[in-house]
């Protein structure tokens, strides 16, 4: 939807075949250094996957969780998988990349590798962006995921919501239509842009092809900028999930100057939450409502916003430019470090991959039949 790993999961035992695909790229061309997502087939990233094709070679495996390791079971599952891979591979380094210090420090306290390092300095601020042009047409916007732990209902008391969500999965078909129910008033964009008109694919074709996938399925996935274009439609973001991962869609809002309602979670969200423009208000229908109006009141400047959490953002990926060029140097590889760098914000963040495609020295994304 936006070149990045939303909606993305990946079912357990989907990785046992290497011809199964996963979201993960190679940063490195001499020395197998990857970045991918730790999901709960392959819970330490891409080492999870490539390690029989690497023949005992040293490697570098950078594994950021998909599901916050706040979580017990999560935290539980990450270790043991962990420990056995290092048992059987210790050629092999596994590094995690946390959205939060809590994540940090449950995984050092098992010996387990791990910096700070929040996904979301990955997000494209060239595309998430304010327009100040855009008409306001909702007080509220809620991006995610259409399953339960994103606790739509919350939103039942906002009059005037937007709601967009990722391609539907398979057991997401009914809770889609329980928040159709809670939701009334709320307009649900990835059935309704096409008819709005708001926004028309440069593609002839592909719009063809989208109107005919709302007409079959009765809802399509949205393109890249239909999302921040929504985005700047509304007036406040909101984040309602008790726990996941880091939400991109919550930076989202701030990088396209959007106030953000949120409920206490865990995950790491909050990061580049700034008390200014964020509340965070009780898992509660009038408190999210009440949230809502605070902020619009308070009307504090988009471009604000934005400047604030860019600010946050560049500090962040300076940290991460800082371990990225020591581990290149530690591997006599600094001669590739500013390429590999500049190649991180191209395009996706990840990119769809089998293990074959990313064991071949390329920074690039894989081609495609």
């Amino acid at each position: 939807m936006s070149g990045d790993i939303r909606g993305a999961g990946v079912p357990p035992g989907a990785l046992a075949g290497s011809a199964h695909l996963f979201w993960a790229r190679r940063i490195a061309r001499r020395v197998p250094i990857f970045w991918g997502l730790s999901v709960p087939a392959a819970p330490l990233g891409p080492a999870s996957v490539v390690g029989p094709g690497l023949g005992g070679r040293r490697a570098w495996s950078l594994a950021t969780p998909s599901w916050t390791l706040e979580d017990p079971r999560t935290l539980e599952r990450t270790v043991a998988a962990y420990r056995e891979h290092r048992a059987v591979r210790p050629e092999h380094r596994v590094v995690f990349l946390c959205a939060s210090p809590a994540e940090v420090l449950r995984l050092q306290a098992h010996d387990v590798p791990a910096i700070f390092c929040h996904q979301n300095i990955m997000v494209r601020e060239e595309r998430f962006a304010v327009d100040p042009a855009a008409a306001k047409r909702y007080d509220a916007i809620y991006v995610g995921k259409m399953a339960p732990y994103k606790r739509h209902a919350l939103a039942r008391d906002v009059a005037s919501l937007a709601i967009i969500y990722y391609q539907i999965g398979r057991g997401e078909t009914d809770y889609l239509a329980e928040v159709r129910a809670a939701l009334p008033q709320a307009e649900f964009v990835n059935e309704t842009w096409l008819a709005s008109g708001a926004l028309r694919l440069a593609n002839p074709r592909a719009e063809a092809m989208a109107r005919r996938m709302l007409e079959r399925r009765g809802h399509v996935v949205l393109p890249a900028e239909a999302v921040p274009a929504t985005m700047n439609r509304a007036r406040v973001g909101l984040a309602l999930s008790e726990a996941e991962g880091p939400m991109y869609a919550a930076t989202e809002y701030l990088l396209c100057g959007l106030p953000v309602v949120t409920t206490p979670s865990r995950g790491g969200r909050d990061f580049f939450f700034d008390p200014e423009f964020t509340i965070t208000v009780e898992p509660d229908p009038e408190a999210v409502r009440d949230g809502v109006a605070e902020l619009i009141r308070r009307a504090v400047p988009p471009e604000r916003i934005r400047a604030a959490t860019l600010r946050r953002i560049e500090h962040e990926r300076a940290r991460l430019r800082a371990f990225l060029a020591a581990l290149f140097a530690a591997e006599a590889i600094g001669d590739e470090f500013e390429e590999s760098w500049a190649a991180l914000f191209r395009g996706p963040i990840w990119h769809w991959h089998s293990a074959e495609t990313l064991l071949v020295p390329s920074l690039e994304a894989p081609a495609t039949g």
